[in-house]
């Protein structure tokens, strides 16, 4: 092939990328999504609602990841190891809208089952017992706030990973995991 014509085939995948984000559908190379598969099977009306609550801009499908991604992430009050190891989150409202938004998403998603991941940035010399608690119960703290909006508690599951047993990070994640 000549450079022109790799140029323009470039060009052209690139549009066919931001043609796909406008309508809200995943890049290339995430259509081996569980998520992507199971929106297409929704109705109309289900998908008019994903759109009306992805607008709110609280969460977003990643389909890459087949998860649901909450924009911001949920802060919780800083705790010292030795402490109570409870989760709590520094603003419920703000906690809330999010969780709210991503439980809306679960519903559309009626079959969806789904691993929540709680994460510390643990440093590897401080690891102990107590982290796994705390990331654990942050993940708790999430699931049962989902589970209080609607979505069958036995479709979801809570795992604490701190330090380098996950991202390394203060973070939940909502991993679906079935369909």
């Amino acid at each position: 092939m000549q450079r022109t014509e790799i140029a323009s085939l470039k060009q052209r995948l690139k549009e066919l990328c931001e043609q796909a984000e406008k309508n809200d559908e995943p890049a290339l190379e995430a259509v081996n999504s569980k998520l992507y598969y199971a929106k297409k099977l929704l109705s109309e009306k289900e998908k008019a609602s994903i759109h009306e609550i992805l607008r709110r801009n609280l969460v977003e499908l990643d389909y890459e990841k087949d998860a649901v991604k909450m924009k911001e992430v949920i802060q919780f009050r800083s705790i010292k190891n030795g402490t109570a190891p409870n989760a709590v989150f520094t603003s419920k409202e703000k906690a809330h809208a999010i969780l709210e938004d991503a439980a809306r998403l679960l519903l559309i998603f009626n079959t969806a089952k789904v691993v929540i991941e709680g994460h510390t940035a643990t440093p590897d010399k401080l690891l102990d017992s107590w982290w796994y608690t705390i990331a654990l119960n942050r993940a708790k703290a999430v699931m049962h706030h989902i589970e209080a909006c609607g979505v069958d508690g036995s479709r979801l599951h809570a795992t604490g990973l701190p330090g380098n047993r996950g991202l390394g990070v203060h973070q939940v994640l909502i991993k679906v995991v079935e369909v």
